[in-house]
């Protein structure tokens, strides 16, 4: 689990697919000029869901929904946390792909070494069945517009000086900054530890 520094936060975007019990949830840290997780949290949210983002409702399958956005960030006297939770249902009716797929996201940064990696699983609220190969592969026209998408959320992040970093799991580690998001051709799956 990654540790949030003093003067940083962690948002993480909360999806469900149609008939599900457990959300699905993106997380990724952020720097932030002043602590006010509750507006940052609608900030997130408003440009998750806005034109050309990856939350629009026409971007969505009608299998998923966005539910929202919570943070935590951390103060010098512990954490304070914020939401804004209002559901936006997909309304491209093109059949989702199954549940344990998912879009990666890769987290590139200007330093090196494994620890200054990140990556997202976003689940497979968009594109659908038709837009892959069989081989996995997210045809161009697809993988192009995704790209969009998240170029589009990763600027807006920054211009409201809430810009993506790496979280660390060991202090004292500072986050590492995201210079861009790259969302990878190939389909990948989430696997899920069995219960004993």
């Amino acid at each position: 689990m990654s540790i949030i520094p003093v003067g940083y936060g962690q948002a993480r975007a909360v999806y469900l697919r149609v008939g599900a019990s457990r959300a699905s949830v993106v997380t990724w840290g952020y720097d932030y000029p002043t602590v006010n997780p509750s507006t940052h949290a609608n900030d997130i949210y408003v440009r998750m869901t806005n034109t050309n983002r990856p939350c629009l409702a026409a971007n969505m399958s009608t299998d998923w929904s966005f539910l929202g956005v919570q943070v935590t960030e951390m103060t010098d006297t512990g954490e304070l946390s914020g939401q804004y939770m209002n559901t936006v249902t997909g309304t491209s009716a093109l059949p989702a792909l199954p549940p344990n797929c998912a879009v990666l996201i890769n987290k590139s940064t200007a330093a090196g070494g494994r620890r200054n990696r990140g990556r997202m699983f976003v689940p497979p609220v968009f594109p659908s069945e038709g837009n892959f190969s069989a081989a996995g592969q997210i045809n161009s026209t697809q993988l192009a517009q995704l790209q969009t998408w998240w170029d589009g959320l990763y600027g807006d992040l920054n211009a409201l000086g809430l810009g993506m970093v790496v979280l660390h799991q060991n202090p004292p580690y500072t986050p590492t900054i995201v210079g861009s998001l790259e969302v990878n051709a190939l389909l990948a799956t989430q696997r899920r530890r069995l219960r004993k």
